[in-house]
């Protein structure tokens, strides 16, 4: 009995610390992932469920098809709004032409990205730039 006493404080320790490490919060994942299973910041779970309430009523139809792909399919359709997010969005000339034809056509697009491609930005005659010297440090 002597000789286990010792150990006593020091397996109250471990079990205390590793009692501490289950209950502490998990930090925040900031990948940006974009993928409708990921219910981090960056990934789109939520508003893959939400999109059913947000438009009652409506077609929704979700792919993962190329962009040349997915207008091609959809050359002759009207009112439809597409709806493309990405860290950067950079589409080659054949995409970019379906998608200015798609838009000619009478429908939507609306492009969330960290970044565009200049060939867009130039297609469509913008500029975008980023300003790093009004970021508050406090």
């Amino acid at each position: 009995m002597k000789r286990i006493l010792p150990f006593v404080p020091l397996g109250v320790i471990l079990l205390l610390f590793g009692t501490i490490e289950f209950l502490k919060p998990r930090p925040v994942d900031w990948t940006p992932s974009f993928s409708a299973l990921d219910k981090i910041p960056y990934g789109t779970y939520v508003l893959r469920e939400m999109i059913p309430d947000l438009f009652p009523g409506d077609s929704i139809r979700v792919s993962d098809q190329s962009l040349y792909t997915l207008l091609e399919r959809n050359d002759s359709a009207t009112g439809q709004n597409l709806l493309i997010m990405n860290d950067a969005f950079g589409p080659d000339e054949l995409e970019l032409r379906s998608l200015l034809e798609y838009v000619g056509n009478g429908n939507s697009v609306f492009i969330a990205a960290g970044s565009l491609s200049h060939q867009i930005a130039d297609s469509l005659g913008f500029k975008t730039s980023v300003n790093f010297s009004r970021i508050d440090t406090a």
